[in-house]
């Protein structure tokens, strides 16, 4: 972390490139023998975006962004990145299109350079509100075991939350925010008192809600502005969940270059999970997550189909493109049981669609939001495969496809539709009713 004298020189020297950016615009060299680094335009979210990337004489980078909305303000970021590669970053600044200074964040780092907290900063550049720590400890009542890799010689003999035995469901996402009240409660926790889940980014078992991987420059996301998707997705299986289905998060970055995700997922089943939940992929095929699939017949891999619009057969996305017994896409659905427009099908690989518009769920602090997306689909379906196990025999065998088969079955007789005939889909009046009754 840089002495408190070159942060505020740090500080001055972002102010003046950010004014200097937004007078002559991203693509002009910030500074004299500045060396662009990389540029890229997108579009996300009905927003157009435009980075640049500059790397600056002193050997650290600085990146600029242009985001320009429909009927809103355009805004100017100007991010320094510093540390001893000059790529860990440490200082943004937000102007609009006036070049009026709206804010910023600055990375809070301990002496090794290790990430702590993100600190938003004011108009004034004083902090504006606490800072978000990275890897808090665990709530209390809660312990973190050792470390992420290594799997345990034996499953946990008995699984609990704070109310008691409970059947895990893992969520493979980018963590969830384990503070927010409410949500230590339903954690999944071995017979010692430790966290059932684990951080295979970060390789710990923290597995806080962050969504930017240690060292990673990809332009389309910030360590300043970092995606929080987790804790929205744990937040509605928690809503459906019955008393008895707890929660075990596992944190991942789908964009991963390797094949660790087949020892990660043999992991997680040998931590005794039978339900995998998963809300996110990737375009590039994923043999080693369909080999894992494949090598662990015994879970029910749940996965959201996309929200690209797109038909999974024409246009494959990973995993979701993989038609195995034991792997259930969802889609998303209306209130009424209408698949979404936006959600993604295929013929022989979305086989359910459940609703996920406009559906009550909480953001990154806890605040209730309208969810929508097929991210939120496949959760709530979770809720129900663990709500099926936790009525099943201690000693009956796993078995995935069978487990999926059920809950087709169950919801197809819900909707009055034919598993056979195409993508089940239920109304939220029919899913609502189904989880009532198998919870009484």
């Amino acid at each position: 972390m840089p002495p408190p004298e070159a942060f505020r020189a740090l500080m001055d020297e972002v102010l003046a490139l950010s004014a200097r950016v937004c007078a002559r615009g991203p693509g002009a060299p910030p500074v004299a023998g500045a060396r662009t680094a990389g540029a890229l335009r997108y579009s996300a979210g009905g927003a157009d975006e435009a980075v640049q990337d500059w790397r600056l004489p002193d050997g650290s980078l600085l990146r600029l962004r242009r985001t320009a909305r429909p009927g809103r303000p355009v805004l100017l970021f100007t991010s320094a990145y510093g540390g001893p590669d000059g790529e860990l970053p440490i200082l943004r600044l937000v102007r609009d299109g006036g070049c009026t200074l709206r804010g910023g964040e600055h990375v809070l780092y301990d002496a090794d350079w290790r990430p702590l907290a993100l600190l938003p900063l004011g108009r004034d550049l004083r902090p504006r509100a606490a800072a978000t720590p990275f890897n808090p400890p665990l709530p209390g009542g809660l312990e973190a075991g050792s470390d992420a890799a290594p799997p345990r010689p034996t499953p946990p003999a008995a699984v609990t939350d704070a109310k008691g035995a409970c059947v895990p469901v893992a969520i493979m996402d980018n963590g969830l925010n384990y503070l927010v009240p409410g949500f230590a409660e339903r954690l999944a926790r071995r017979e010692d008192g430790t966290l059932l889940g684990a951080d295979f980014w970060e390789d710990d078992a923290l597995p806080f809600d962050f969504g930017v991987p240690p060292g990673d420059l990809d332009m389309r996301i910030s360590a300043f502005a970092p995606p929080r998707h987790g804790t929205a997705v744990a937040s509605v299986l928690m809503a459906d969940a019955a008393p008895g289905t707890c929660i075990a998060p596992y944190r991942y970055s789908p964009r991963d270059p390797g094949n660790e995700v087949g020892r990660w997922i043999d992991r997680i089943v040998a931590d005794g999970v039978r339900v995998v939940v998963l809300s996110s992929g990737r375009e590039r095929p994923w043999p080693a997550f369909r080999d894992a699939m494949r090598r662990h017949p015994g879970v029910l891999f749940i996965t959201a189909a996309g929200n690209e619009g797109r038909d999974l057969a024409r246009a494959p996305v990973y995993p979701m493109a993989y038609a195995l017994p034991n792997h259930l896409v969802v889609a998303a659905a209306t209130r009424d049981g209408a698949v979404w427009p936006r959600s993604n099908r295929g013929a022989g690989l979305v086989e359910l669609a459940v609703p996920a518009v406009e559906i009550s769920g909480r953001g990154f602090e806890g605040t209730a939001r309208r969810l929508t997306g097929t991210s939120f689909a496949s959760p709530r379906v979770g809720a129900l495969a663990g709500l099926l196990l936790s009525r099943q025999d201690a000693g009956q065998k796993a078995d995935g496809a069978a487990l999926k088969r059920r809950i087709l079955e169950i919801l197809a007789e819900a909707s009055g539709k034919d598993a056979g005939t195409g993508p089940v889909t239920v109304s939220e009046q029919q899913l609502r009713r189904v989880l009532a009754r198998l919870s009484g």
